[in-house]
């Protein structure tokens, strides 16, 4: 949790396996796509809603495959 003066408190997320993204490339890659995001006009609650979207699509797909087996 971290509390702003004057706004509130809200909760703090963090990565629950960083040690696998470390050294993955990920992280850069995914820097690098925001940035062309951002070349494209993309705001920051764009590119949010867009990695939430596909996000939910991709592991909704990956937990059905679970269930199939």
């Amino acid at each position: 949790m971290e509390s702003r003066t004057g706004l509130g408190t809200f909760v703090v997320g963090m990565l629950g396996s960083a040690d696998r993204v470390d050294g993955s490339g990920l992280r850069q890659e995914l820097e690098q796509w925001m940035t062309r995001a951002r070349e494209h006009g993309l705001e920051r609650e764009d590119v949010m809603a867009l990695v939430v979207s596909v996000g939910d699509a991709c592991f909704a797909e990956r937990a059905s495959e679970g269930r199939a087996r």
